[in-house]
């Protein structure tokens, strides 16, 4: 394997370039998101956020996993994500990645409304390395299919497609022998609908850290 090509096999999942044929790798995400919650004592709040992920490598080309994210415990997000791309030279990564979801949010009870969604997200997804970091910029949108949700015992659903958030990221990842690689990431959902009740200055941000292994060996040692 190519000393580029052994760097990529434990760079983060979200990262253009896809894995190795025959590679897999697991992802530890935690951070933090601000929420707007109509508390006129607490404006915005920092809501607690993590996750996981795993994927495999269907080619050189392809990999193929499921993530699951959750806030707080409150809000819950699973689906598979099924990411495309390639290098154009040892520096650059040009990709695409698709991430259909199931979301459930609130809890079972008759006075608590209990809801969710089915949304598919998609983003361009483009990476360039810096040394011994990679910089991943991404943007796309979030389509949701399906609402649902439960209020007081009355059940409602809203199958009309709608184009729910304008999506962008940045992700900085770096990696060395001992700790595989760790990557900071900022998201930015930005909302369609007018005057969304939980956007802070018209977005909706999450900070993450994340870890990121596989088996597929260590980067290079530097030169």
């Amino acid at each position: 394997m190519s000393p580029t090509m052994a760097a990529l096999a434990v760079m983060p999942l979200q990262l253009a370039q896809t894995r190795p044929a025959g590679s897999w790798g697991w992802e530890l995400h935690a951070g933090f998101s601000l929420l707007r919650i109509g508390v006129p004592s607490v404006p915005v709040l920092p809501v607690l956020t993590g996750g996981a992920a795993a994927e495999v490598a269907l080619g050189d080309h392809a990999d193929l996993g499921v993530r699951y994210t959750t806030w707080l415990g409150f809000d819950h997000r699973l689906g598979p994500e099924l990411q495309v791309g390639t290098s154009l030279g040892p520096d650059w990564g040009l990709g695409a990645r698709v991430h259909p979801a199931l979301r459930i949010a609130g809890t079972a009870s008759e006075t608590v409304e209990l809801g969710g969604d089915v949304s598919v997200p998609a983003s361009a997804v483009v990476s360039a390395r810096l040394g011994r970091h990679w910089l991943t910029v991404e943007g796309g949108a979030t389509v949701q299919l399906v609402l649902f949700e439960r209020l007081e015992g009355v059940g409602f659903v809203d199958a009309r497609p709608w184009l729910a958030t304008v999506d962008v990221a940045l992700e900085l990842a770096w990696g060395s022998k001992h700790t595989r690689a760790l990557a900071t990431r900022l998201e930015l959902a930005i909302p369609t609908a007018p005057n969304d009740p939980l956007s802070v200055g018209g977005v909706r941000p999450r900070l993450v850290l994340s870890g990121h292994f596989g088996p597929s060996g260590d980067p290079p040692a530097e030169e």
